[in-house]
C-alpha cells in the first residue's frame, strides 16, 4: 500500500482541504465595515461567584455582508457568543456576553471580534467591581 493510498493520510488530507477551502472562502469574502454600540460595557458593582449577561450590538454599515469569524475573551469567567451566520448589509446582531467573576476587586476582560473588516480584530472590554 501507498503511503497515498493509506485511510488515514487520505482522511487527513480531506480534511486539510477542507479547512484550506474554508479559509479561502473567508479570506475571499469582500471586506465591509461595522459598528458596535459601546466599546465598553460597565456592569458596575457585582457579586463575586455570580453570572451576569450583557450584549454588544454590531451593525453591519459597509455592502457586502459581514461574517464574524471568532469572537473570544481574555479570560475563561468571561463567555461572549456570536451570531451564527452573516449579518446582511444594514442589519444588526449581537454578541451575548456572560462574565461570571472569580475574585473580589476591580475587573476588566477583552473580548476579540475577528471580522472581514479592515482591520480585522476589533476589541471591546466588560467591566465590574466585583464585591
Amino acid at each position: 500500500m501507498e503511503v497515498a493510498d493509506d485511510p488515514e493520510t487520505v482522511k487527513a488530507n480531506e480534511q486539510a482541504l477542507k479547512e484550506l477551502k474554508e479559509q479561502q472562502r473567508i479570506e475571499a469574502a469582500s471586506t465591509t465595515s461595522m459598528t458596535i454600540d459601546k466599546e465598553i460595557h460597565d456592569f458596575g458593582k457585582v457579586v463575586d461567584g455570580v453570572e451576569n449577561h450583557c450584549s454588544f450590538t454590531v451593525t453591519n454599515t459597509g455592502d457586502k455582508p459581514l461574517v464574524l469569524s471568532d469572537v473570544k475573551a481574555s479570560c475563561g469567567c468571561t463567555t461572549p457568543s456570536k451570531p451564527e451566520g452573516p449579518i446582511a448589509p444594514g442589519k444588526s446582531d449581537k454578541i451575548e456576553v456572560g462574565f461570571k467573576p472569580n475574585g473580589k476587586g476591580v475587573s476588566e476582560k477583552t473580548i476579540t471580534i475577528t471580522a472581514n473588516t479592515d482591520p480585522r480584530i476589533t476589541v471591546v472590554k466588560v467591566k465590574a467591581d466585583v464585591q
